[in-house]
């Protein structure tokens, strides 16, 4: 169960690519945090985790299959691959689809595992940043930001911390999945 007044914070959002709105953002939310609860211990989580920790000086973690695997994550040179992506490159559309499903599906169920190691102890996952809730960031459309977010959520809440969102704006939420997810 979680602490309150919270000891350890999540700042998770899909910033670390230059949009320097979300990185003052993410910035504020740090200094007021720190502000007012001074003994708390900060955690980044977002796109690009090594932009996150050089720009803001706080650990952080990947939040998507891509940012996962190409700051160290597990998922590349499987022998399974091979296979992946024969299937991909097949001109039967069919194929191709279970192709993508044969790449992702591991991969998704390691940065499953990933997450739910990297929130043990956080007492308090903060989405934050502009237009969190919609489904434009991450490709669009539902299996981008708003699965993410329920994702997130719900190993937040599996680890006993709390779940807020803190965003400046909201919308377009296009899909009827979306809406569902978010």
């Amino acid at each position: 169960m979680s602490r309150w007044p919270p000891h350890t914070i999540g700042l998770m959002g899909p910033f670390g690519y230059g949009n320097l709105g979300d990185a003052a953002i993410q910035q504020a939310m740090i200094e007021h945090i720190r502000q007012r609860l001074p003994g708390a211990q900060i955690y980044g989580y977002s796109l690009n985790p090594a932009d996150t920790e050089r720009r803001h000086g706080i650990r952080s973690f990947a939040t998507s299959r891509q940012s996962w695997i190409e700051h160290g994550g597990r998922g590349r040179g499987r022998p399974w691959q091979r296979i992946a992506r024969w299937l991909s490159n097949h001109p039967r559309p069919l194929l191709r689809t279970l192709g993508r499903w044969a790449t992702r599906l591991p991969i998704e169920f390691g940065l499953l595992a990933y997450a739910h190691r990297s929130l043990q102890g956080v007492d308090l996952l903060i989405i934050s940043g502009g237009g969190q809730l919609d489904d434009y960031w991450g490709g669009g459309g539902p299996w981008s930001q708003p699965y993410t977010l329920l994702k997130w959520g719900l190993l937040a809440r599996l680890r006993g911390a709390r779940f807020a969102v803190v965003s400046v704006g909201a919308g377009p939420i296009d899909a009827r999945l979306s809406r569902v997810f978010i």
